[in-house]
């Protein structure tokens, strides 16, 4: 839908965790860094990503700004609605908040 698999992925991942770096893309469709990160590049110069550094991490997130962020945000969420159950696991919400000291699991 958005030129190629590797796009797609991204602007999905990018959609359910709010924010990706591009070793955690790598490592969620075990894919090599360098692949995520020429993705992420042409995604920010295309004006559908921008990014902030945080420490040495660059962090990466739907433009707001974008003149179609909304409608690019429905396409993608109903995109994902069809994302094959087997697919679906680098696309879940993770946790990101540290447990309470000392809570059960």
């Amino acid at each position: 839908m958005f030129g190629t698999g590797t796009t797609e992925k991204v602007l999905l991942h990018v959609l359910v965790q709010r924010e990706a770096c591009a070793r955690a893309l790598a490592t969620a469709f075990d894919q090599p860094v360098s692949m995520m990160q020429k993705q992420l590049a042409r995604l920010e110069r295309g004006g559908v990503l921008v990014s902030v550094t945080r420490g040495r991490t660059r962090l990466f997130q739907l433009d707001p700004l974008h003149p179609f962020a909304r409608e690019l945000e429905a396409l993608l969420r109903r995109a994902l609605d069809f994302v094959p159950a087997s697919d679906a696991a680098p696309y879940q919400p993770r946790r990101t908040r540290p447990r309470e000291t000392g809570k059960r699991t």
